[in-house]
């Protein structure tokens, strides 16, 4: 008996010796390989031979046992693929420079073993035949090509795939697809006739010191280095996976492509470096499906593409993604439900398509923070128009800073949570923040300008706009403030109305600034006589995360850092057991940057907030 060692896929010859004469049994036994699709394990032959000495191989083409090695020499040239091939695995096949292997139509040579073809510039190895998707290369194993011209597709797929090619020409009708664990293509030429370049990899790529031409185009996945590379008329599509360290992009034209972006990404983030040049095409760069994310320092050219912004689909969250200022702004449309992680550079501009905006559920980390130099600006994208706006669901620590909200029709949402801006402006929309089921909106050192509605809420929802270090202005808005709360009186003191004599409303006879509804004077009472100059910023505390819960009588060390445009002149530490009501738990130095919380018991409630802790630091202004 013997064991005979037969491909998971394709036909091979098996030579088999045979003591003498008799009938000859095959048996087939394989594990359970039942797919969803019903198919399971099946052995075909197609011929059978006995004689006294070996059949020709297939073809006429040598092919190796396992454990050995054979070479396709230039005498023996051309090689012409007639039927499927395999290279078993085990088994190597090496390739004399100036070799032709022409493959017939719908012919596969499949490599589960080693195929070496190296070339010279002088002679180059040659692949050719029919350029149909069925037919060229299919590897499995691993494939070494270098000074080659291939003209056939190549398919790549399973854990032990390499696929390596130097120095060779790629031409018209050649596409390479699949997934391997390892892709190289170095100083290779990508004539891509129709169709060509890579399409739909998914490895580790490594894709340098190439270019592509007569519509070649590279569109890559999974772990990606990209260097040095040259295109012509079509895009570079990368694919990439959600990992935190950001993929370099640097020494790259892409150019000439008329209906798309010169870059399309998609993944985590890229570092796109000045070397980058994305001219002549529709748009520098695009984040598709899924959406992708910039680097801090990367830049795209400002002019020189037909649009010169970037298309980012939807306001999609990532993991540990971020969207820098690049020098084009950003435009979104669409309204995604977001979990995972978001962070805004300061500078950064996003325009909406009517309609866009964003929920922000909790648990998602969406960090949207300027500064009063490079403020962010949300804005629509049709000028005169609206974008929808922003909603924070349950999310009790959301903050923005430094923050432009242009043209809404709701600026801001709290549903359910906190949401406190600073420094931010919201101007020349139907409506700016607004509570939303027992949500809270806290505003310091803010403009709400220029809207139809400045400030409202729902039956449920919450307004906290009172400061007098921090205060705020509210000025040339239609109504100021439309507060529909029966239960709760907000907090309105201390604001510029726009005017010396107060709001205008039946509750402040002569008041000629900005009007108000419903609201009794005690509410809105004392206001600011002159506008506040809103130059100096509130102190900036980032409290170190905990990764973990702890029990009533615990002890855990917070620490956080602290800065100011000035001086810090006190820190406190308040805590509240739902989320509320928050009491002082101490009073400390301006240089300290850590306390020991001891967890206390939390008595039952109805209350759904979880228990809180803040760590304010006031400025010499007075200023939290």
């Amino acid at each position: 008996s013997a064991e005979l060692p037969v491909s998971a896929q394709g036909y091979q010859q098996v030579l088999v010796p045979v003591p003498g004469a008799g009938r000859l049994a095959l048996r087939m036994r394989a594990p359970f390989v039942m797919t969803a699709f019903g198919r399971g394990a099946y052995l075909s032959v197609d011929t059978l031979t006995i004689s006294s000495g070996a059949p020709p191989p297939p073809c006429g083409i040598p092919a190796p046992q396992p454990g050995e090695a054979v070479t396709w020499t230039l005498a023996d040239s051309p090689y012409v693929v007639c039927q499927d091939l395999l290279i078993p695995a085990g088994g190597v096949v090496n390739v004399e420079p100036g070799v032709q292997i022409t493959f017939g139509a719908t012919n596969t040579l499949r490599v589960e073993g080693v195929l070496r073809a190296s070339g010279t510039a002088a002679a180059p190895i040659v692949f050719d035949g029919d350029a149909g998707f069925d037919a060229g290369l299919d590897v499995a194993g691993e494939v070494d090509l270098s000074h080659v011209q291939m003209g056939v597709h190549i398919n790549c797929g399973g854990e032990n795939a390499a696929l390596l090619v130097r120095d060779a020409s790629m031409l018209a009708g050649t596409v390479i697809e699949g997934s391997a664990d390892l892709m190289v293509f170095e100083r290779c030429l990508f004539d891509g006739g129709n169709i060509g370049g890579f399409f739909g990899v998914a490895a580790s790529v490594r894709l340098a010191d190439c270019d592509f031409v007569n519509g070649g185009f590279a569109d890559v996945g999974g772990l990606v280095y990209v260097k040095n590379i040259t295109i012509d008329g079509q895009p570079l599509t990368i694919q990439r996976e959600n990992v935190v360290q950001p993929t370099l992009l640097e020494k790259i034209s892409v150019t000439n492509y008329a209906t798309g972006a010169g870059l399309r990404l998609r993944g985590a983030d890229y570092l796109v470096e000045s070397s980058v040049v994305t001219q002549g095409n529709l748009y520098p760069a695009e984040l598709f499906l899924t959406g992708g994310g910039f680097y801090p320092g990367s830049s795209l050219p400002q002019t020189g593409n037909t649009n010169n912004y970037v298309p980012a689909g939807e306001l999609a969250f990532g993991a540990n993604r971020h969207w820098a200022n690049t020098g084009v702004p950003y435009v979104i449309e669409g309204f995604p439900v977001n979990i995972g992680s978001l962070t805004i550079e300061p500078g950064v501009v996003v325009r909406g398509m009517p309609g866009a905006g964003s929920f922000i559920l909790e648990g998602a980390e969406f960090n949207v923070e300027g500064t009063r130099e490079q403020p962010i600006r949300f804005e629509p994208f049709q000028l005169g128009g609206t974008w929808f706006g922003l909603k924070w669901v349950d999310v009790f620590n959301a903050r923005v800073r430094n923050v432009i909200f242009d043209g809404c029709e709701i600026a801001a949402q709290s549903d359910g949570g906190r949401l406190l801006m600073e420094n931010c402006t919201v101007q020349n929309s139907l409506t700016g923040p607004m509570g939303v089921t027992s949500g809270i909106v806290t505003l310091r050192n803010s403009r709400i300008i220029n809207n139809n509605i400045g400030l409202t809420t729902t039956a449920t929802g919450r307004l906290d706009a009172e400061s007098q270090a921090s205060p705020n202005i509210l000025a040339g808005n239609t109504l100021a403030v439309d507060y529909n709360n029966t239960s709760s009186a907000p907090q309105l003191d201390y604001i510029w109305w726009g005017d010396a004599s107060g709001p205008t409303t039946p509750e402040n006879p002569g008041g000629t600034g900005d009007a108000v509804e419903g609201l009794s004077l005690a509410w809105f009472s004392p206001w600011l006589t002159t506008p506040p100059p809103q130059t100096d910023d509130p102190p900036h505390v980032e409290l170190t995360p905990v990764f973990f819960t702890v029990q009533a009588g615990d002890k855990l060390i917070l620490r956080w850092d602290a800065w100011d445009d000035s001086n810090i002149a006190s820190q406190r530490i308040e805590f509240s057991e739902h989320g509320f009501t928050f009491n002082v738990l101490a009073n400390l130095a301006p240089t300290d940057r850590s306390y020991e919380f001891t967890a206390p018991i939390i008595p039952p409630s109805n209350l759904l907030e979880p228990a809180a802790i803040r760590v304010y630091a006031v400025d010499d202004a007075g200023q939290e």
